[in-house]
């Protein structure tokens, strides 16, 4: 083998141990790149929640719970008396329905992983179980009536949530469960 052979065969090596490693380094960065964008997404997430946390309908909250005191019923309210309600008040069915559908659309963009549900949890993880509780005749009225799908991934998140943590026995229910 001449000298030129054999420098040839080195510099040949040189070059492809250099592409290796031009190609693992361009895969390390790919992954940075990619943890960076995972990163990123997740905080947008965080942040798109809490915003739609902070739009979330309090006047609806207080209203209902001046007109039905729900927030210290041990049992649900009755639908008699919320079509009572709403027969006379008819903003009563426009507060009653912002209210679920706030909480339909919090557990829908949990469910589509548009939000963040360890944020929602913490936030509101209470109230949603207090208000589905509370309305749940209604709910199951709607159901009856025409709207079958009504308020389908707010029961599940309901249930996933009191699955996950005995100490909300006394909100269980047998149309929850």
């Amino acid at each position: 083998m001449e000298n030129f052979e054999f420098y040839s065969l080195i510099i040949a090596g040189a070059a492809l141990s250099v592409g290796f490693g031009a190609v693992i380094f361009t895969g390390l960065q790919f992954k940075r790149s990619a943890d960076i964008h995972n990163s990123n997404l997740l905080w947008s997430k965080r942040l798109e929640t809490r915003k739609k946390l902070d739009n979330g309908n309090k006047e609806a909250t207080i209203i209902l719970n001046e007109k039905f005191e729900f927030l210290m019923r041990k049992q649900p309210i009755p639908i008699e008396e919320i079509l009572k309600a709403i027969k006379a008040d008819h903003t009563m069915l426009i507060h009653i329905n912002s209210l679920l559908n706030l909480y339909e659309g919090l557990a829908g963009g949990i469910k589509a992983q548009i939000y963040d549900e360890g944020v929602v949890k913490l936030a509101r993880r209470g109230a949603m179980i207090r208000n589905y509780y509370a309305f749940m005749n209604y709910i199951e009225h709607q159901r009856r009536e025409g709207r079958p799908k009504a308020y389908v991934e707010y029961k599940n998140l309901v249930k996933k949530w009191l699955s996950e943590d005995e100490s909300t026995e006394s909100f269980r229910s047998p149309d929850i469960v």
